[in-house]
This record gives structure tokens, sequence and C-alpha cells, in this order.
């Protein structure tokens, strides 16, 4: 067996069917040699690339903004606006952001399955679909907003921009990377949602949109070096090859590494 990644599971998105590292995760390697076979989590194939998913950020946000003006709204009025490097305050207290990323969440739970515009995602699901592939995507990673999103706001961190000086802190500082990557992909989810089933899609996935723009725009607030702190194995420059090969040349957004993470495209000066 591959020599396993530490702590690499601590910051994933726990979605095995779809994770490079499987192999090579610690988490898996421990499930395997001490927890009894029938309790261990079963792994479901899974297309390891969903390419109507991977793109830059950026291209997402402007393909937003396409859908919300025919749907009479906009980034700018939900108070995120294309085009701009520093992210806007959000004016939100960190406990009302915990509260408003637990609404998120929970509203991403909404069971969805019966409204008649949302597509199987289940048993014999066509994942060739770009709908498909997006309702896929968007099932997962909104109901992880709530606890990560909340998990890197430590009081110590709120607002500062300090530097990362313990383990606490930098555990905070790469949940936040991975919490902006949870964001970024629900927002490219809803995306591709509202081009393939248009106003029905908005009417249920409304309060999840605005609520993952506003966080993200905060997260980026609180967090302005998010950039600077690497999740083991997913952030590791040596890896890319191996990333790029098991989504064939279809990764998930990552405004990290597209060069989008800010909302103008572009990562501070320094």
């Amino acid at each position: 067996m591959p020599t396993p990644i530490d702590s690499v599971s601590n910051y994933c998105h726990r979605w095995c069917e779809r994770c490079p590292f499987t192999e090579r995760c610690s988490l898996i390697a421990h499930e395997r040699e001490f927890m009894p076979k029938e309790m261990q989590q079963e792994i479901l194939p899974l297309p390891n690339a969903f390419p109507a998913m991977s793109g830059p950020f950026s291209d997402f946000l402007r393909r937003l903004e396409d859908q919300l003006q025919h749907l009479g709204s906009s980034l700018s009025g939900i108070g995120y606006g294309v085009g701009e490097e520093e992210p806007r305050p959000s004016g939100l207290h960190p406990s009302a952001l915990s509260r408003l990323a637990m609404d998120v969440a929970v509203a991403g739970m909404k069971d969805l399955r019966e409204a008649p515009w949302m597509p199987n995602i289940y048993d014999g699901a066509d994942f060739s679909k770009p709908g498909v592939q997006a309702a896929k995507e968007f099932s997962w990673y909104s109901i992880m907003i709530g606890p990560k999103l909340r998990r890197c706001l430590p009081h110590e961190m709120r607002g500062t921009g300090r530097g990362v000086t313990d383990g606490f802190h930098l555990d905070a500082a790469r949940t936040a990377r991975l919490t902006h990557l949870i964001l970024a992909r629900t927002i490219a989810g809803i995306t591709v949602l509202l081009e393939q089933y248009g106003s029905p899609a908005w009417e249920d996935l409304r309060p999840t949109l605005e609520g993952s723009l506003r966080l993200l725009a905060a997260l980026r607030e609180l967090h302005p070096r998010t950039h600077e702190y690497r999740r083991p194995g997913f952030d590791d420059p040596a890896e890319r090859s191996h990333l790029e090969a098991f989504y064939d040349g279809f990764p998930p957004v990552d405004p990290f590494v597209d060069g989008t993470w800010s909302r103008g495209g572009r990562a501070p000066v320094e």
C-alpha cells in the first residue's frame, strides 16, 4: 500500500468516491487496519471527472451574473461584486456568520428529490449530463458549509488578519481554505443548475446561493491570507500532475489554483 499522507483527511471534503488520495489517506489506512470490515465505509463508484463542474471560478461567476440578470437579480445586489479584488465588509458579527452558515447548510439539506426540475443523482444517474453533475456536487458540498465555516471562526482570529503562530490557528487557516473551496463549488453547482433548470431551480436554491455568496465574502475578509496555508496532499505542488491525471484534465473548481480566489481574479499583491 502506498505511504499514507498524514492529516490529509483533516482538510478534505470527505468525498472518498471522488478523492485522488483514497489509497494514501491516513484515516482510511487506520480504518482498514483497526476497524472491523463491516464497520468500514463503503466507497461507491463515481466518475472522477465532472467536466461541467470544472473551470476557473471567475468564469462561473460571470455565468452566474448572466443568470441572475435574467432572473431579476445580480451579484452586486446580493452584496458580492465581480471585478473587485478586496472583499466588502460583511457587516455581520462572527456569531451571526455562524448562524447564517448553519441556515445555509440546512437549506442545502432540503430534500429536493421530489422537485420536478431536480435530476436523479442516485442509482442509475446519468453523470454525462451537466445538470446531474451539478446537482451531485451541490448536494454534497452545501451541507458541509455550516460545520466547516464554524470551525474556522475561532475568537482569536476574527477579523485580525494576523499570521498563524500555532496549531490551533493553523487548523483554522487550513479549514478556511477548505471552506472557501466548499463555498466556491456550491456556488458553481448552483450556477449550472440555474443554467439547466431556470426559474424553478432559482425558487428553491436562492437562499443557499445568497447565503453562500455572503459567507464567501466574509470568509475572505476574516482570513485574508488563506492562500498561504496549503492542505496536505491536495495543495502540494508535487501532486499537481497526479491530480490532473486523476480528474482526466477536468479538476474541480479551485480558485487557489486558477488564480481567481479573489473576486477580482487575483491574489493580493504582497
